[in-house]
Parts: structure tokens; C-alpha cells; sequence
């Protein structure tokens, strides 16, 4: 894909479409111009049919994103107008994440700082190499965090690890990491790459099973489920769909069904992720 700046890459392999922060002189800070590339990568592979699955990350094994480009901020946040268009793009880019209704899985080396770690957030999981290091240090700048940005952390953390990281600015690692939820799994650095594709060739390959064999894999689901060996709350869900998949057809199916969020805190464990339900195969008619 041809993009308008060298600072990001977008590459497709195996069905895996790749969006690289390519800023690694900086440490792969979040120059407006990444911004700006991330919106129409994004857009593109929520468009293409031939992307199962995103992965993001950062070039030069140093940094995932090291937080925004502060060199840029006297030009791009200096006056009210200018941080209005600031955030405007902002926005922009979190309607892009939104879109994309494939699994985005953030594959985190090095430095994941400030918006960095917000970027990591959107994804649906994080596997981090166990020499990361993580942090949201705007209160060591004079900096506000933006209320959405907040909740999405408390979201994952919860409020007592959420008012740790953004009061006292420090970095902590990835076994932390692991412990507070943010991350899924923290592997070698020499593994991380390997155990990422292939958690993402499995994930497209699943999304693009032929029809025949995906009822084959939801008859069985449904087995293990009705024999009780899936957590009932899980049990409850599927059966839900298959109720309603029954009674109207899979058209009607995404409008009855709730959003699945899993919160901080909650019941279903750590960690917030986004809308869960367009990920759930959908059963086919004979």
C-alpha cells in the first residue's frame, strides 16, 4: 500500500494485514503524519475482503510507540484552534479503529508510553516481548489525559491501577503488565513475532472457513456446550445466538444481539475489549 509517509508501513501475508509505526529514530513516536496513514490503513483493511486479521506494531525492536511526537506539539498544539484540529484527527482515528470489524491483536517490543499505550488499548489483544516497558507519563509533562482515554484504562486495570499510572507517571514492566490485565500473554523477545502470526493465521483462517466446514465446528461447539464442558456464561451467549439465528435468520442476528464487553473487574475477568459479538462465527443454513 502507498502511503503518503515513510514513517508507517502497511504490508498483507497469509491473510494478516500488518500496520508498522516506522518512526524508529524517535523511538516510534506518533508524528500527525502517522496519524493521518493510520485512518487510511485502517479504512483499507476494513474494506478488504482478503484481511482476516490486523497486526500492529513497531519497527526496529526498540519501541511499540513511545507516546506522541512532542517535537511537534509548539506547531500542532500551541493554540486553541491548533488542538482542536489536533484532536480532531484524533477522533478520526478512533472511528477507524471502531471500523474495523476484523481482530486487531498489537504486538508490543521495547517502549509503549503515553498514546502508545492507548493505541495498544484498541486492539482486542496485546502480546508483549518480556523486555517491554509501559507507562502513561503525562503528568511528568503538565499534561491532561483525555477523559475517554481514562475510562478505556480503568476499563482494563481497573481504578486502582488506573490512578496508579496516571498519577505517578512511572514505567512499569511487562510481568506488571501481565498482572494488571493490559497485556494477554508476554512471551521472548526471539518468540513474540512467531507466536503472533500464528495466533493471527489462525484467527484469518477461521474467519474465512468455508461454509460447510464452519457448520461442522458450530454443531460441535454446541455439543461441548450442551454437555456442559464450555463456562456457562459462554453457554448462555451461544445459546442466545442460536435462538435467534433459528427464529429470524443469521440477517437479522446482529441486531438482537448484545454487544459482549468484557470490563475490568468484572465477573468475566480482566481487561476491556471492543465489541466481541461480529467476531462469534455465524451458523450457515443447510
Amino acid at each position: 500500500m502507498q502511503l503518503n509517509t515513510e514513517k508507517m508501513i502497511a504490508r498483507a501475508e497469509d491473510g494478516v494485514g500488518w500496520m508498522i509505526f516506522n518512526n524508529p529514530e524517535r523511538r516510534n513516536a506518533m508524528a500527525n503524519e502517522m496519524r493521518l496513514a493510520m485512518i487510511e490503513i485502517l479504512t483499507a483493511y476494513a474494506k478488504d475482503d482478503s484481511i482476516g486479521a490486523v497486526v500492529m506494531t513497531g519497527a526496529g525492536g526498540k519501541a511499540f510507540v513511545s507516546g506522541a511526537d512532542i517535537s511537534e506539539f509548539e506547531e500542532r498544539r500551541s493554540s486553541p484552534e491548533l488542538i482542536a484540529e489536533y484532536n480532531e484527527v484524533g477522533r478520526q482515528v478512533s472511528a477507524a479503529f471502531d471500523k474495523l470489524e476484523k481482530p486487531l491483536i498489537a504486538m508490543i517490543q521495547g517502549f509503549c508510553m503515553g498514546g502508545g499505550l492507548a493505541t495498544a488499548l484498541k486492539a482486542d489483544m496485546r502480546y508483549a516481548s518480556d523486555d517491554s516497558q509501559f507507562g502513561i507519563p503525562a503528568v511528568k509533562l503538565g499534561l491532561g489525559y483525555e477523559a475517554s482515554a481514562v475510562k478505556a484504562l480503568t476499563d482494563f486495570v481497573g481504578p486502582a491501577y488506573a490512578g496508579e499510572i496516571l498519577m505517578t507517571g512511572r514505567r512499569f514492566n511487562a510481568d506488571e503488565a501481565l498482572r494488571m490485565g493490559l497485556v494477554n500473554n508476554v512471551v521472548a523477545v526471539d518468540k513474540l513475532e512467531e507466536t503472533v502470526m500464528e495466533t493471527a493465521r489462525t484467527i484469518a483462517a477461521a474467519l474465512s472457513m468455508p461454509a460447510t466446514e464452519r457448520r461442522m465446528r458450530w454443531e460441535a461447539m454446541m455439543a461441548k456446550l450442551r454437555a456442559g464442558t464450555i463456562h456457562n456464561w459462554f453457554a448462555e451467549f451461544i445459546e442466545t445466538l442460536e435462538t435467534a439465528h433459528m427464529a429470524m435468520g443469521p440477517s437479522l442476528l446482529p441486531s438482537v444481539v448484545r454487544p459482549l464487553r468484557v470490563a475490568g473487574g468484572s465477573s468475566l475477568g480482566n481487561g476491556g475489549m471492543r465489541d466481541l459479538s461480529r467476531f462469534v462465527p455465524r451458523p450457515v443454513a443447510n
